[in-house]
C-alpha cells in the first residue's frame, strides 16, 4: 500500500493545485463583465504600440504617459497574435490572459512561501490563502494593472532572494530584468531596487568587517562575486528600464524625472467617493483610508493571522534579551508591507478605488499571516505540552479549513462578485453597505444590460447609465445585441436607466420604477429601472 507521503509529493502536490485552478479560469474568464478603465487600458497599449511600431508620437503629450506599458504591450501583442473578430472576443482574451498571469504569480508565491518557512506545505498553503482572497481573485480577471504589478512584486521578491543568497552574476541579471519588468508597470516598482540596493549594502558592510568567508562557508562564491554581482544587477535594471518603457527613449531622465514627480499626486484625478458613510474628496484622503480599507475587505482570518505574526516580530526584536536579529527573509516581508504602507499614511497620496493601488503589498501580508499561524500553533504546544505537536496541527488545520470553506462559499455563491466581500469586521456586505463604495468598478453593468436585451423585444432602446462602465459593458455584448442600445444623456427620456450607486445617488428619476437588482448577499449592487411614462405607451 502506497503511502500518503509517496503520493503527496511537493511536486505532484503543487501540479494538481495549479492544474485545477487552470481549469478554473478557463470555465470562469467569460463571465465577468468590463472595469471603468479597461477599454482606458487598452487604448493605451495601442497608443504605446504605435509608438513603437509605426512612429506615431501622440504617447508623448497624452496625460497618461507615464503610466507604466510595458504589461499593456505583453497584452497588445497577445492580441496581435491570436486575433479577435470582435470587441466581445477581445476582452475574452485580456480578461484569460490577466488570469494566466495571476497563475504565474501564484505560483511564485508558492515557491517564496516554501523559502521563508523552508517547508513546500507552507508555501502551498500560501498559494492558497492568495488564491481564495475573493477581492484578489475577481480582479486577476480585469485588473491589467494593479494585479499584474502585485504579481511582479512577487516574483522580484523572490528574485531578490535568490539574489542575496547567490549574488551569481545570472541571479543579478534575472533580478535586473523581473525588477525592470516591475518598474515599467507601475513606477512604485522602484521599491524593490531600493530594497535590493538596501540589503547588498547590508551584506556589503558585513563582508568590510568580517573579511571573506572561510572556504567552508557556502556564501564564499557569491561573496567573491559581491562587487561584480551588484554592477551587473544595476547595468541590467537600467538596461531593461529603458527597454520596456518606450518613453524614455525620447529623452530617459527628463521622463523618468516627471514620472517620479507625477507619482504621488495626479492633478486630474477629481472626484468623490463614499467612506465610513461620508463623502470624501480623493484628493483629501484621511490618513487611515487604506488600513481601514484592507481590514474591511481581507477575510478577517488572514488580518488577525498577520495581526498575530506582527506581534510576534515585535517581541522577538524587542522583548528579548539579547535581542535578536530578524532573518533576512523577515526583514525583506516587513520592509514590502510596511515601506508603501506607511508612505501612503504619512504623504496622503490621491488614491481611490478601495486599496488596489496597494495590492503590492498583499503578498506580504500573507507571508505574515503564515508566519503568525506558525507561532500561535508554537504557543499553544509551549502553554499546553499535553496537546502535542500532531493533535497542534489537527486542531489548527481544522479551523483555517473550516474559515476557508466560507469564504470559498461566499465566492462560489456570489460569482462573478467576489470583489463584493467584506470581512466580518463590517459583518459583510450587510454593514458595508451605505458605509463604502460597492461595484465601484461596475463590473455588473453586464448584467443589467443583458437583462434589459432578454427582456425587452423592441429592435431598438433607449437607456440612461450612471456612470462609464454602464456604456464600457456593451463591448462585451454580442454585434447584434450591442446595436439594439442607443444610449442618451438624461434619464428622463430613456426607456431603462441602470445605476451602480457609486456615490450616493439611488434614484434614476420620477418616471422610473425598479424592475431588477443584483445583489451580492441580499445586498443590492445594480438597479435596472424601466420609464413607466414612455415604455407604457408602446
Amino acid at each position: 500500500m502506497l503511502q500518503l507521503k509517496s503520493i503527496f509529493t511537493p511536486w505532484r502536490t503543487a501540479a494538481l493545485f495549479f492544474g485545477v485552478l487552470l481549469a478554473l479560469g478557463f470555465n470562469i474568464f467569460q463571465d465577468y463583465g468590463v472595469a471603468w478603465d479597461e477599454r482606458a487600458q487598452r487604448s493605451y497599449g495601442l497608443m504605446t504600440w504605435n509608438y513603437v511600431f509605426h512612429g506615431d508620437r501622440t504617447l508623448l503629450t497624452h496625460r497618461d504617459r507615464y503610466h507604466g506599458p510595458v504589461y499593456e504591450l505583453l497584452l497588445i501583442g497577445v492580441e496581435k497574435i491570436l486575433g479577435a473578430a470582435t470587441t466581445r472576443e477581445l476582452i475574452f482574451q485580456r480578461h484569460l490572459a490577466n488570469y494566466l498571469f495571476f497563475m504565474l504569480g501564484v505560483f511564485f508565491f508558492f515557491l517564496l512561501g516554501w523559502k521563508f518557512y523552508h517547508d513546500w506545505k507552507w508555501g502551498l498553503l500560501g498559494a492558497v490563502l492568495l488564491v481564495l482572497s475573493p477581492r484578489i481573485f475577481a480582479h486577476a480577471f480585469y485588473n491589467s494593472k494593479d494585479l499584474p504589478f502585485m504579481t511582479m512584486g512577487i516574483i522580484c521578491t523572490y528574485t531578490l532572494c535568490i539574489f542575496l543568497e547567490r549574488k551569481t552574476l545570472l541571479a543579478a541579471i534575472v533580478h535586473g530584468a523581473t525588477c525592470a519588468f516591475c518598474l515599467s508597470i507601475r513606477i512604485v516598482g522602484i521599491m524593490w531596487p531600493l530594497m535590493t540596493l538596501f540589503f547588498w549594502l547590508r551584506d556589503f558592510a558585513r563582508l568590510r568587517r568580517h573579511g571573506i568567508p572561510k572556504k567552508d562557508n557556502p556564501d564564499q562564491g557569491a561573496a567573491a562575486g559581491f562587487l561584480s554581482g551588484g554592477l551587473v544587477y544595476a547595468g541590467t535594471l537600467c538596461a531593461f528600464t529603458l527597454l520596456f518603457w518606450p518613453i524614455l527613449w525620447d529623452g530617459p531622465v527628463r521622463h523618468l524625472t516627471a514620472a517620479f514627480t507625477q507619482m504621488s499626486r495626479y492633478p486630474y484625478v477629481v472626484g468623490y467617493q463614499v467612506y465610513l458613510g461620508e463623502m470624501i474628496d480623493n484628493q483629501h484622503l484621511p490618513w487611515h483610508y487604506v488600513p481601514v480599507w484592507m481590514t474591511v475587505s481581507i477575510p478577517a482570518l488572514y488580518t488577525m493571522l498577520a495581526a498575530a505574526g506582527l506581534a510576534g516580530f515585535a517581541h522577538k526584536m524587542i522583548f528579548r534579551r539579547p535581542p535578536m536579529a530578524c532573518r533576512r527573509e523577515e526583514a525583506v516581508m516587513m520592509a514590502w508591507l510596511g515601506a508603501p504602507l506607511l508612505y501612503v499614511m504619512v504623504f496622503r497620496p490621491v488614491l481611490y478605488d478601495s486599496w488596489r493601488h496597494l495590492f503590492l503589498i498583499y503578498p506580504a501580508l500573507l507571508l505574515l499571516a503564515l508566519a503568525g499561524l506558525r507561532q500561535t500553533m508554537q504557543l499553544v504546544q509551549n502553554r499546553w505540552p499535553a496537546v502535542g505537536p500532531s493533535r497542534t496541527r489537527i486542531l489548527a488545520g481544522g479551523a483555517v479549513a473550516a474559515w476557508l470553506f466560507t469564504i470559498a462559499a461566499f465566492m462560489i455563491r456570489n460569482h462573478p462578485y467576489q470583489n463584493m466581500f467584506f470581512s466580518v469586521f463590517t459583518a459583510g456586505i450587510q454593514g458595508a453597505q451605505h458605509r463604502f463604495e460597492l461595484d465601484y468598478w461596475g463590473l455588473s453593468y453586464r448584467q443589467g444590460l443583458e437583462y434589459i436585451l432578454a427582456n425587452d423585444k423592441n429592435p431598438e432602446i433607449d437607456i440612461w447609465v450612471q456612470n462609464k462602465p454602464g456604456r464600457e459593458n456593451a463591448y462585451i455584448l454580442r454585434p447584434e445585441q450591442m446595436k439594439r442600445l442607443v444610449y442618451l444623456q438624461t434619464a428622463d427620456k430613456t426607456d431603462y436607466g441602470i445605476m451602480n450607486y457609486r456615490g450616493r445617488q439611488r434614484s434614476a428619476g420620477k418616471y422610473h420604477q425598479k424592475v431588477h437588482a443584483v445583489t451580492v448577499d441580499g445586498v443590492e449592487i445594480l438597479g435596472v429601472y424601466q420609464n413607466t411614462k414612455n415604455t407604457n405607451g408602446r
